[in-house]
């Protein structure tokens, strides 16, 4: 039987597994089953554990850092970098050297709308060394494939010390201020439109709704409340604490809510999401208390980051080995056995990788 801070501390890498297994989910179904089934929709849901691990990560930082408002230290910001720019920058170059090389025999990768002219080069590598590739439309998310969720947590750990500092009324004021004009600029566009870099303010306007930050960090926030409750008394704890709060600051934050819902997301729907990722958290509870299925699920959480980068690749390797291989004898087994192949091949090369790249550089910062 596993104690109650174990299962704590496995509980955020079992939230890691089921978020990394709904991304995954989603790619493969892109890959493997037809376009607009209604099973690929239902797999397509999996895209919201990305939101789902936005609230991994405030889960930690408010555990970490969150108890007083103290101005943080440079290890602060050092150990965020060394945690996440080893890998991206590895990929960043990775995916700029593989699609140079895949599209010279004419074979289209996830790197979709990335130019590989001299200039483009040079232009990708500068924005994505600077986690800055949202400022292009064209960029964004295909010099590294997923990397927009990548940026909005480098935003988030920048955002991080300004909101601890402050009071939680202020905070929420100023971040329904922020939702009401960003659902005004929202506005002027499609649902899911995404405008060319072109002159004018539309290129801050878009590449503002592209960093996402103003809904990401909703699922931060709500992962530093998911610490508080069980770092309390539980549900019955919480709900007399809600019940004591001031009248002004349960008005502002049922506004922050409201507006919390209405905002887009650069992939699905708000309320989608947090429907997703109520039901993830309630899951990862459950499945937390089956020694098994913690042990499983938290192994591929622990590798989670670098799983995340790699499934594209191979997922890119398996399409490549499809045009040169028949797959009508595998039918209804494809989707299954393509999961399995991109997991497992992800997982084991995840393990030498934090062996010998990410855990020496993370132990350097500590």
């Amino acid at each position: 039987m596993l104690s109650t801070h174990s299962s704590r501390e496995e509980l955020i890498d079992v939230l890691r597994g089921l978020a990394i297994a709904g991304v995954i989910s989603v790619h493969v179904a892109q890959t493997t089953l037809e376009g607009g089934s209604t099973v690929q929709s239902l797999f397509s849901l999996g895209k919201y554990g990305v939101e789902l691990f936005f609230i991994v990560s405030g889960y930690l930082l408010f555990k970490l850092y969150g108890s007083n408002r103290d101005s943080l230290s440079k290890s602060y910001y050092l150990r965020r970098i060394t945690r996440i720019y080893p890998l991206w920058i590895f990929f960043l170059f990775l995916n700029v050297t593989l699609k140079i090389i895949l599209e010279k025999f004419g074979y289209k990768t996830y790197l979709s709308n990335f130019e590989h002219t001299n200039a483009g080069v040079i232009y990708s590598l500068i924005l994505g060394a600077t986690f800055t590739l949202f400022i292009s439309s064209r960029l964004w998310n295909d010099v590294v494939p997923g990397g927009w969720s990548i940026q909005s947590e480098v935003a988030h750990y920048l955002v991080f010390p300004i909101i601890r500092r402050y009071k939680t009324l202020f905070i929420l004021n100023f971040l329904i201020v922020l939702n009401i004009i960003t659902l005004i600029m929202r506005s002027e566009y499609r649902p899911g439109q995404v405008l060319s870099d072109a002159g004018g303010d539309s290129i801050y306007i878009d590449a503002w709704i592209r960093l996402s930050l103003f809904s990401t960090v909703g699922f931060f926030i709500l992962g530093g409340v998911l610490y508080r409750w069980l770092n309390g008394v539980g549900k019955a704890g919480i709900l007399t604490k809600i019940k004591s709060l001031p009248l002004g600051l349960k008005i502002t934050g049922v506004g922050y809510l409201i507006t919390f819902i209405y905002l887009p997301l650069p992939f699905g729907k708000t309320h989608e999401a947090v429907i997703f990722v109520t039901f993830a958290i309630i899951l990862g509870l459950l499945l937390n208390r089956w020694l098994l299925a913690q042990r499983v699920m938290s192994l591929i959480g622990r590798y989670s980051y670098f799983i995340y980068f790699a499934h594209f690749l191979i997922l890119d390797l398996f399409k490549l080995c499809m045009k040169y291989t028949s797959v009508e004898n595998i039918g209804f087994f494809l989707f299954p056995t393509t999961y399995a192949f991109t997991l497992f091949l992800s997982l084991a090369l995840a393990v030498p990788s934090m062996k010998f790249i990410e855990k020496p550089i993370m132990n350097l910062s500590r």
